[in-house]
C-alpha cells in the first residue's frame, strides 16, 4: 500500500460572510456564504482545503451582567469573530484513493470588555462544525475560552495559539477531497444572546 501526504495552507478574507437567515443549522447551512480556501499546486495537483465559513448570526456575542439591565452600562463583554488561519493536509492511499484530510484551524476574534466588567476576566465558548457537501453535520465541537485583559486595556485581538491549534481529521472515501466538506465556526450563544443578535443585526467591534 502506497500513501502520499500533501499539505496546503488557507487563510481567511478580512470580511464576514453575508447574513444568514437563522442560526438553526438546518437553515443556516443551506444559505450561508462561505470563505473559499486557497489552493496551491503541489506535485502537479491542485488540492483544495475545505471551505470555512463564519455563521453570521453567531459571528458576534454580547453578554450582559446578571440582572434585568440591558443598557450599554450593563454589558460584561462583546466579541466578534473576524477570521481564521491554518492549513490542511491529505494522506491518501494511491490504490484505493481513500484516506484522511487533516486540518489545523485557529480562529481570530476581537474582544471588548464592557462597563459592567470589573474583574478584567471573561469566559465564553465557540464551536467548530464539519458538514459534508449535502450540509449534513458530521461533527460539532465546542471550545471553552478564558481571557484576562491586561492592565486597563479594554479591547484586544485573540486567537488560538498558532503552536497549539484545533486539529480536525476527516475520513475520505474514494474520490473525496476538501471541496466535499464545509467548516462552520461561531460563538456558542444562549437563546437570549441569539435573539439579541437577531434584533440588533451583525456589528463589528
Amino acid at each position: 500500500m502506497k500513501t502520499m501526504e500533501i499539505w496546503v495552507k488557507f487563510r481567511s478574507r478580512n470580511r464576514l460572510p453575508a447574513r444568514a437567515a437563522a442560526l438553526t443549522l438546518a437553515l443556516v447551512l443551506a444559505g450561508c456564504t462561505v470563505y473559499q480556501g486557497l489552493e496551491e499546486k503541489i506535485i502537479g495537483k491542485a488540492l483544495p482545503c475545505p471551505r470555512v465559513s463564519i455563521l453570521a448570526d453567531a459571528a458576534t456575542v454580547t453578554r450582559f451582567k446578571e440582572g434585568v439591565g440591558r443598557d450599554l452600562i450593563d454589558v460584561d463583554f462583546k466579541g466578534a469573530l473576524t477570521g481564521f488561519r491554518g492549513s490542511c493536509g491529505y494522506d491518501i492511499d494511491e490504490d484505493t484513493d481513500s484516506g484522511t484530510l487533516s486540518l489545523d484551524l485557529a480562529v481570530v476574534m476581537n474582544l471588548e470588555r464592557g462597563p459592567a466588567n470589573k474583574g478584567r476576566e471573561i469566559g465564553f465558548e465557540y464551536f467548530i462544525s464539519v458538514t459534508d457537501s449535502s450540509k449534513k453535520v458530521l461533527n460539532k465541537e465546542i471550545f471553552d475560552v478564558k481571557v484576562t485583559f491586561p492592565g486597563n486595556q479594554t479591547v484586544l485581538k485573540w486567537s488560538e495559539d498558532p503552536d497549539d491549534p484545533v486539529i480536525l481529521t476527516i475520513p475520505l472515501k474514494a474520490g473525496e477531497r476538501g471541496q466535499d466538506f464545509i467548516i462552520f465556526v461561531g460563538f456558542q450563544l444562549s437563546p437570549e444572546e441569539y435573539q439579541y443578535n437577531l434584533r440588533r443585526g451583525r456589528t463589528n467591534l
